[in-house]
């Protein structure tokens, strides 16, 4: 095959790719002794002295950078021109390359088709397009996701936080890391809304969930539940203050309707084994339940001077050591 030298040398020095992978150019061939593009009658260029030149940079010292089409030195790396055909896909011009080791006499060959490449290209990129624009469609629906639970009321936020499993700490942190501030903005009125139960319920919520935890609104839900107990404990104080020590503690032992920890804490020494056996079975079993979980000091030493507590073979305590234990 012979072509146009004027008309390919421009075409073959602007391409650079992987033999085999990218197409070669198509160039323009030479019939009845003129050239098929620019008629000219002058200098042609055999498809046999086109050849395949692996480039390395200054500081190559692997694989080639990339391949060139040179026609002015002899290589062993095949034919880029080996021979033309049709494309059996479309109709066009082809062209066969041959891409090996002369030394060794091991060729691979492919019809390459630039008309076929350009359009699967043009697909690729079509596809790519509409990936991205998918994603970011995705990624705006997320923000205005994310926009809206600050929107919501504090303690239902935190909730729907955690609820969601898909606001994930490590893999997609990078898309609410920016609404942490938002979603911990709580009024002081908010805060001072929160009864004993909803903020033991959130701080329980917090403890439990690594977002939420990186939210910073612990400490103001620690203070919170801190102020609802010392003013629990000063109404009952007030309310109760004609009794002694014991029958306070009974009264509210068998009410059933205040948290232990609201109890005063005075109201500990109280706590004996003799004291106990005068309480019905089902208040005595709410508040051995709410003694074995209770994280305060004063509290812990009361639960160690009770003998429900000492016995391994008591019921009560074996269940408590099990709802422990399945607690996260």
């Amino acid at each position: 095959m012979i072509y146009c030298s004027n008309c390919a040398a421009p075409i073959l020095k602007l391409w650079q790719g992987w033999p085999l992978q990218l197409p070669v150019p198509l160039l323009p061939q030479v019939k009845d002794g003129k050239c098929e593009v620019c008629g000219s009658q002058g200098a042609v260029v055999s498809n046999t002295a086109i050849q395949w030149l692996n480039y390395h940079g200054p500081y190559n010292t692997g694989l080639p950078d990339y391949w060139l089409l040179v026609t002015e030195q002899k290589t062993v790396w095949g034919l880029p021109y080996h021979s033309e055909s049709e494309c059996p896909r479309c109709g066009s011009r082809a062209v066969l390359s041959e891409h090996g080791d002369s030394r060794s006499g091991r060729f691979e060959y492919k019809l390459g088709c630039t008309t076929c490449y350009a359009e699967e290209s043009k697909r690729k990129q079509e596809a790519i397009q509409r990936q991205h624009e998918l994603e970011a469609m995705h990624r705006r629906k997320r923000q205005d996701y994310y926009q809206s639970l600050s929107a919501i009321p504090f303690a239902d936020r935190l909730s729907k936080i955690a609820e969601d499993k898909s606001i994930d700490p490590y893999r997609n942190w990078q898309e609410w890391n920016g609404w942490k501030a938002e979603w911990s903005r709580c009024s002081d009125e908010e805060i001072a809304a929160l009864c004993a139960e909803t903020t033991q319920g959130l701080i329980d919520l917090c403890e439990g969930n690594s977002v939420l935890r990186s939210l910073g609104v612990l400490q103001r839900l620690y203070d919170r539940r801190h102020e609802l107990r010392l003013a629990a404990i000063a109404e009952i104080r007030s309310k109760y203050s004609a009794m002694n020590s014991q029958a306070q503690l009974t009264e509210l032992v068998t009410a059933m309707m205040m948290p232990i920890s609201h109890f005063p804490i005075e109201l500990a020494d109280a706590v004996t084994d003799d004291w106990l056996e005068t309480i019905p079975e089902i208040p005595k079993a709410h508040f051995l339940r709410q003694l074995g979980t209770c994280k305060l000091r004063v509290w812990i030493r009361a639960r160690k001077k009770l003998s429900y507590f000492v016995s391994p073979n008591n019921t009560l305590q074996g269940t408590l050591r099990d709802e422990s234990a399945q607690r996260p």
